[in-house]
């Protein structure tokens, strides 16, 4: 006989014994039962009582977590977390960590107290950072290097991007953002639609890092000229300069077997002034697509020159279709291996650029160059999103529409022709939710900074497409635009990836940004 105390505990009691946490009470009596989370729980008089919850406890496997005795860890969005009685909650977990780490101690004898991310920039440790779900970070180091490597430790999705701001006279003119490529989107061979160094405003650079230990021959390829190749070193990163113009743009390790990331980066000038510098990350070659989305065009506000970019990825002809909103906008055979560059005076969503033979392959961005008092400003590329990463959720690091300089503004595209309701959700806060019709944009602002950011169709069988538009000022001028597509909820990850970071060059100042859903 005795008295069994049940308090903050994991519990599975079978559904027909006579025992509750394999405790045989012969004739005893239950004392303390409180905050217990059992996931299955045998009938009245043999159970284990009332449990808080009877859901999946989302546990880890037994392993090392830390401390004298293996255990199990609460995985983020764990009903055990900040689900304890703190009045009987001892002061550490089986682990030593303290508690309660959240607000309330957890059920169990794991406290989850967050999750680990590293960074590293050309192999080289820049610091470790513990996360809660729903946090985000925002961290600048004094380098300039790649490639550059954020890590969830505990394979734990996170999303990440590089932010850009560029600066000439001490005036902020320039403020980007260039997500990561996610580990499982690495590939041998990246594809642009095209490349112009022979513009005087334009200033382009192709960014390329062996992500290997090892070497690799890397090739570059634009339009029809092969204009770089060389072996690349374990972990090196390359900044390539090109007198030409023209597309499409092919960055490949000749061993497909080596992984790399590329990127094109975009300086543009107004008079002998840096005004902008963005990065674009190329296609990867196994996503590659004969159609591709965007949720919004504008060419109709006078700040805004906006254009089209597509080539065709063949030897072989192919006609392309151009769509915005309900319009086609622009249909006509392109010839292998050709790029068209496309100005039309319309505003609308979403916007698909497909070849109508399935079978062929191209690649589409959309430029953005703003101006103010007849002074170009601002020269960015957004890349379409293919078909095969289409989702019905799309993630971001990042949300800031409370410092001045920035007006930041979400845009969601309904793909379908049917309604869907859509939510959006800002550092685990959701800022709006609404049915969006067939076919239907919205452009939307919220007085809030935080993340991570995800915006989402409830019905997961409706596909949408979404983005953050980001416009900066400085003296109530409009000094930059561009748009960042979200990471599809298919390709979140552990792991990203970028070329490179750079912030000890004055003009730009550079901070690396990561966030856990």
């Amino acid at each position: 006989m005795g008295t069994l105390n049940l308090s903050n505990s994991i519990l599975a009691n079978s559904t027909t014994g006579n025992d509750c946490y394999h405790y045989d009470f012969n004739g005893g009596t239950i004392g303390v039962n409180v905050n217990n989370l059992i996931e299955t729980n045998a009938p009245v008089p043999n159970n284990c009582g009332t449990p808080t919850s009877t859901a999946d406890p989302l546990l880890g496997p037994l392993a090392d977590n830390g401390g004298f005795t293996q255990t199990m860890a609460l995985l983020p969005g764990s009903p055990a977390i900040d689900a304890g009685d703190d009045t009987n909650c001892p002061a550490t977990d089986q682990r030593g960590v303290t508690r309660p780490f959240g607000r309330h101690c957890d059920i169990g004898a794991y406290e989850f107290n967050g999750i680990t991310v590293n960074v590293t920039i050309g192999g080289t440790p820049m610091g470790s950072y513990t996360l809660l779900p729903g946090q985000e970070k925002r961290e600048y180091y004094p380098v300039s290097g790649g490639p550059v490597k954020v890590e969830s430790t505990n394979g734990m999705n996170l999303v990440s991007a590089i932010r850009l701001q560029s600066y000439a006279n001490n005036t902020l003119y320039s403020f980007v953002e260039t997500m990561g490529v996610p580990q499982g989107l690495l590939s041998y061979k990246y594809v642009f639609p095209t490349y112009n160094n022979t513009w005087a405003p334009l200033n382009s650079q192709i960014r390329v890092s062996n992500l290997e230990t090892t070497p690799t021959t890397v090739r570059i390829t634009i339009g029809s000229d092969v204009v770089w190749e060389q072996q690349m070193q374990g972990l090196e990163e390359q900044r390539l300069y090109f007198n030409a113009s023209g597309g499409p743009v092919i960055v490949e390790s000749l061993d497909t077997s080596k992984k790399i990331v590329a990127a094109i980066r975009l300086q543009s000038y107004a008079n002998n002034l840096l005004y902008s510098f963005s990065e674009t990350m190329g296609i990867p070659d196994q996503m590659l697509s004969y159609r591709y989305y965007f949720p919004t065009y504008n060419n109709t506000w006078a700040p805004l020159n906006s254009q089209i970019r597509v080539s065709n990825l063949e030897t072989t002809p192919a006609t392309v279709r151009i769509t915005i909103g309900s319009s086609v906008v622009w249909e006509r055979q392109m010839q292998g291996r050709e790029e068209q560059r496309l100005y039309f005076p319309v505003s609308g969503g979403p916007v698909i650029v497909e070849s109508l033979d399935t079978s062929k392959k191209i690649v589409a961005a959309i430029r953005l160059q703003s101006y103010a008092n007849n002074t170009l400003y601002s020269f960015v590329e957004t890349m379409g999103v293919p078909e095969g990463l289409l989702s019905h959720k799309y993630y971001f690091p990042t949300y800031n529409n409370t410092w001045a300089p920035l007006n930041s503004q979400i845009r969601v595209s309904n793909l379908e022709t049917t309604p869907t309701t859509v939510r959006i959700t800002i550092g685990g806060v959701k800022v709006w939710e609404q049915q969006m019709q067939g076919r239907e944009e919205q452009r939307l602002y919220f007085p809030v900074s935080g993340g991570p950011v995800i915006v989402e169709s409830l019905d997961t069988s409706k596909k949408i497409v979404a983005a953050i538009r980001l416009q900066s000022y400085a003296n109530n001028t409009l000094y930059s635009f561009s748009e960042t597509m979200g990471i599809p909820l298919e390709q979140m990850s552990s792991v990203f990836y970028f070329p490179t970071y750079n912030n000890t060059w004055t003009p730009l100042n550079s901070q690396l940004r990561f966030g856990v859903p």
